[in-house]
């Protein structure tokens, strides 16, 4: 079976509801999590708990919609994870 222990992951709307509780789940399993939200203090605020559980995790605001969203939330995933897979 496949793992993502490792790998990482860019979960938008990550700084509530079920979109926090994918971020902590990935990050529970061992994934390296970008919490992007359109709201940066949300995010914040799951990244930081995240952290203080052990896991790795960073902030993005990002829109939701777009080309430019699209490109920033790339951007926020290859800043903080490196280059994806495929």
């Amino acid at each position: 079976m496949d793992t993502i222990e490792g790998r990482g992951a860019v979960v938008v709307g990550g700084g509530s509801g079920v979109g926090r509780g994918t971020c902590v789940a990935l990050a529970r399993a061992g994934a390296r999590v970008v919490v992007a939200d359109i709201e940066i203090d949300p995010a914040e605020a799951t990244a930081a708990e995240i952290r203080a559980a052990g896991g790795a995790a960073w902030a993005a605001a990002v829109e939701g919609t777009g080309e430019l969203s699209r490109r920033s939330r790339a951007a926020a995933g290859e800043g903080e994870l490196g280059r994806g897979e495929g």
